[in-house]
């Protein structure tokens, strides 16, 4: 599945600058090659971090899952939270959290196939990932079996990444200037007329290298618009 990860930005007049910070490769948490076995089988796993507010990250899970029972279906389902260093609610609930599959199908999930006697196990992708506007000092991630007799492999990697920031500036003759990190490579500006962004379309200004930054100029004719950089 073609990863969406972005990065909004919404330029109004007046709007001051935007730091970036630099970026790097995504790093893998925990590569999981794993079967789940018994009555509601399930696990959950925990991460320590360096936090960092001024960084925003996205933690991304990638792979997928076979149910290997030849005569009956499965189901399963996924929590991913974050924190900052200000800890957990007093239910052990992260602060900030995403379920997958989104709600209402979380509470009841579409079923695995059960396994072919030839052909064997049918692979069913999950891919999802969560947009953090800083860097979390811990990640929770966990796989919930749902039915009496689980026998499923689950198999990806989860990452955690820096997320690539847009730097704007005003220009005197009323044009702007988007700038962000060229190791930030693998991104492609966007830009859309409407809040929230339903329509996306590249912007096809010329892109330069300065230093260590890509730039584009724009020509804010609009009275707003809205700019982000989408993964190719």
């Amino acid at each position: 599945m073609k990863n969406t990860s972005r990065l909004l930005l919404f330029i109004l007049t007046g709007l001051a600058s935007v730091c970036a910070p630099s970026a790097a490769e995504a790093a893998v948490l925990q590569s999981f090659d794993q079967l789940f076995l018994g009555d509601d089988a399930s696990e959950s796993f925990e991460f320590n971090l360096p936090p960092d507010p001024a960084v925003p990250k996205t933690i991304r899970f990638a792979g997928f899952v076979e149910n290997l029972h030849t005569n009956r279906e499965g189901a399963v389902r996924f929590f991913l939270g974050w924190q900052t260093n200000s800890g957990v609610g007093s239910d052990g609930v992260t602060i900030a959290s995403l379920i997958f599959p989104p709600w209402p199908e979380y509470l009841h999930p579409p079923r695995l196939p059960a396994a072919d006697p030839v052909s064997g196990p049918v692979r069913v992708p999950v891919v999802f990932q969560a947009e953090v506007n800083y860097s979390p000092s811990r990640v929770k991630f966990a796989v919930e079996g749902l039915t009496d007799n689980d026998n499923f492999r689950f198999v990806g990697d989860l990452t955690i990444e820096p997320r690539p920031r847009l730097r704007v500036f005003h220009r005197d003759s009323g044009a702007i200037q988007l700038a962000w990190a060229t190791n930030s490579a693998g991104f492609r500006l966007e830009s859309s007329t409407t809040f929230p962004g339903l329509t996306w379309m590249a912007v096809t200004n010329a892109t330069t290298v300065v230093g260590r930054e890509f730039s584009v100029r724009i020509e804010a004719a609009e009275p707003q618009r809205i700019y982000r950089l989408q993964k190719l």
